[in-house]
């Protein structure tokens, strides 16, 4: 990227965050008079409300507005000032959205490259690739047996006691016609490294499930209440059924009460701490002696050191891995966690201290991972390796 480019981005980051003195203000103006950097001006505008962008957390919208009353009084179409979005309180956020500014222009420099070098090159080092991550899972039976979903065509997969089993468009479907109490049975469905499916319960509940996930049930509902057992992380749109409570038990004693909601629960043993994230509706989450009740835009946190919390999230950004997006947002570490369940990286080696890395990005789970860790390399801080399936960061 050019000397002129990066100045007008760290000027264009210091108007954002309301940190230009009268001198940088002036010669921030001047840039804009540049056409090129009005096109970046506009690029701007398109990264901060896009999905494909590169984002940092909080206010990109503001940003965006800002950026767009900005272009019209460039434009001579307003005469007024134009404020720029306030300075963020926390310093974190600060600095995590100077963070995503300086990546989505790195992301944009980069992309309005193509085509202008005839052999670019791959950014990542690479001996080997992994494929992204697709739908599939292991259902085991009441009886034992084990139905690998991964090589089956949507219809019937297995019928037991009643209960018949459907897979449609990668969506697993229980369907239960009045099946005695006694000829109930439990099935676990469990998605390994590299897989999630969608599943629809006996009762209408559907769940999601992120790749190392899994989740133990009956093939019908009998009783009070509706339990379900769950590793890894689940997504869950809950069926209405006041009169039969759903219940979500989690490894390490943590539970999760609702009546009908949608709600995400991380549960990974490698994290540090276990999270309900509420959608819509209203929960009880259980850990321990304690509880909280969330409400939606809520995220409730479990940790041994902590105790149990909750505070205001983006919910969007939490369960983006349903819809086919990684929402990564700091330390490289818990990043590379995410990449290693869903292209089933065995190792992760840091070198030089990159451990401590903090890192902004939105990505497709539709990449290969050679473009995902090339994404990352834009930042100019990181570089990776990758050597079959394993992983090398280093500066």
């Amino acid at each position: 990227m050019s000397t002129h480019s990066t100045s007008f981005l760290q000027l264009l980051t210091g108007y954002l965050t309301d940190e230009l003195d009268a001198e940088q203000h002036d010669l921030f103006m001047e840039m804009l008079q540049s056409p090129s950097n009005q096109e970046l001006l506009e690029q701007a505008i398109d990264t901060l409300t896009g999905e494909r962008s590169i984002r940092g957390a909080g206010n990109a919208i503001l940003q965006a507005r800002s950026l767009r009353s900005l272009q019209e009084k460039i434009n001579g179409q307003m005469d007024e000032p134009v404020v720029p979005v306030r300075r963020i309180n926390q310093k974190w956020m600060v600095a995590a959205a100077i963070a995503a500014i300086v990546i989505s222009f790195t992301w944009l420099w980069f992309n309005g490259q193509k085509g202008k070098n005839d052999n670019p090159g791959m950014a990542v080092a690479k001996k080997d690739d992994l494929d992204p991550g697709k739908n599939g899972a292991v259902v085991t039976l009441a009886d034992g047996r084990k139905v690998l979903l991964d090589a089956l065509s949507d219809g019937t997969v297995a019928n037991e006691k009643g209960a018949e089993l459907t897979l449609n468009n990668g969506t697993l479907k229980y369907n239960v016609n009045d099946l005695p109490a006694a000829a109930q049975g439990f099935n676990t469905v469990s998605t390994p490294r590299g897989r999630q499916i969608q599943l629809s319960l006996p009762d209408g509940t559907r769940a999601w499930l992120n790749a190392g996930s899994s989740l133990h049930f009956p093939t019908a509902f009998s009783g009070t209440d509706r339990k379900v057992d769950m590793t890894g992380e689940v997504f869950f749109e809950v069926a209405q059924d006041p009169a039969h409570p759903f219940k979500v038990t989690v490894n390490e004693g943590i539970s999760v009460e609702v009546l009908g909601t949608a709600f995400n629960i991380n549960a990974y043993t490698d994290e540090p701490s276990i999270s309900t994230t509420l959608a819509e509706g209203s929960v009880k989450m259980n850990y321990k002696t304690q509880s909280i009740i969330l409400k939606a835009g809520q995220q409730g946190i479990a940790a041994n050191a902590g105790g149990l919390r909750s505070s205001d999230v983006d919910v969007s950004e939490i369960t983006a891995w349903k819809d086919g997006r990684f929402e990564l947002y700091g330390n490289i570490k818990d990043i590379m966690r995410q990449l290693q369940r869903w292209y089933n990286i065995n190792e992760v080696e840091y070198i030089s201290g990159t451990e401590n890395m903090m890192l902004v990005a939105t990505i497709a789970r539709s990449k290969k991972l050679s473009e995902v860790l090339a994404i990352l390399e834009r930042t100019g801080s990181v570089h990776f390796t990758i050597l079959g399936d394993k992983v090398i960061v280093k500066p």
